[in-house]
């Protein structure tokens, strides 16, 4: 049962379940819609070389260091900052939380581009104390020996993360005997509970969005109304996720209802609106411009508001 040790070291890589779909054959970064992550693993089962097995609860919370990633094998993404191992049957875990924070590592991807199905990632520098009924051993991923999640997607989103790899053993003569390997499915989340977005970009003929129209024109307005004009997000090539939507200086412009479009997802071609409106008409005429900034998943849209008071 020493073996398991391994094993759950293994799973607890799951922890890079959030690496990135793709849209252009030709692209080499990836992009997420949100930098902090956790990964929840309520039944991650142990399969030990020889014996039984052990399941554990695992969770596993980090961030990377981008919503950029670059899609090279190797490649440092981030960090796990804080894991957490529930209850076991079949023996119990606990995890060294002094050699925090654990590296993240891009490894690969499967699928047919421009359409990614899994996106695998390592976990190096990981340690846990692993307890069974017959021995206690330390496990610990490294370099050349590290775990691994293979992050499953659908357009795009991230689904849940499957766990493979095998882990070294240390402490006693008997735990470097052990060897095991690992299975169950985390779900995968962003740090708040929301659902984690993932696109590739980068690539040449991407297209990730447009704003019409543009310019936003607006005219002279009498003092009990307020100009307003309708603005429509539409997608390009590729799938975007609108994380923010602002008016970038203020100069009397406001956004209408903007969550109407934050937080949407906007598959090719589909389109989302807001309004912007004036809000302080009746003064002196004067020329006012403004700038409406869309921030989505792969870049930030922008676009011109002017006209006279």
């Amino acid at each position: 049962m020493i073996a398991y040790s391994k094993l759950l070291l293994a799973g607890l890589c799951a922890t890079f379940l959030l690496a990135a779909a793709v849209n252009t054959a030709s692209a080499n970064q990836l992009s997420v819609n949100e930098q902090r992550h956790r990964t929840v693993w309520s039944a991650l089962q142990f399969n030990a070389s020889a014996g039984g097995n052990v399941t554990c609860a695992v969770t596993l919370e980090g961030s990377f260091h981008s919503r950029t990633i670059h899609k090279l094998e190797g490649t440092l993404i981030g960090h796990v900052n804080r894991a957490s191992i529930g209850t076991c049957s079949g023996g119990s875990a606990t995890a060294h939380s002094e050699t925090l924070p654990w590296r993240e590592q891009y490894n690969s991807f499967t699928g047919t581009l421009p359409s990614i199905t899994t996106v695998k990632i390592g976990l190096i520098g990981a340690r846990f104390r692993i307890r069974n009924f017959i021995e206690a051993c330390d496990a610990g991923t490294t370099q050349a020996e590290p775990g691994f999640g293979t992050i499953e997607l659908a357009r795009g989103e991230a689904t849940g993360v499957v766990a493979s790899g095998t882990i070294g053993l240390r402490e006693s003569f008997l735990c470097f005997f052990g060897t095991g390997t690992f299975a169950g499915r985390g779900t995968v989340k962003t740090a708040g509970g929301g659902t984690v977005f993932l696109t590739l970009i980068g690539g040449s003929g991407s297209r990730p969005g447009r704003l019409t129209p543009s310019p936003i024109e607006f005219g002279r307005v009498a003092p009990e109304e307020l100009a307003r004009r309708t603005v429509t997000i539409t997608a390009g090539i590729s799938t975007i996720t609108i994380n923010r939507i602002s008016v970038v200086s203020g100069n009397y412009f406001t956004i209408t209802d903007p969550n109407r479009c934050v937080g949407t997802r906007l598959t090719e071609e589909t389109t989302c609106t807001f309004r912007v409106i004036f809000e302080a008409p009746g003064e002196a005429e004067r020329v006012l411009s403004d700038t409406v900034s869309v921030e989505t998943t792969e870049s930030t849209l922008v676009d011109t508001v002017r006209g006279s008071t």
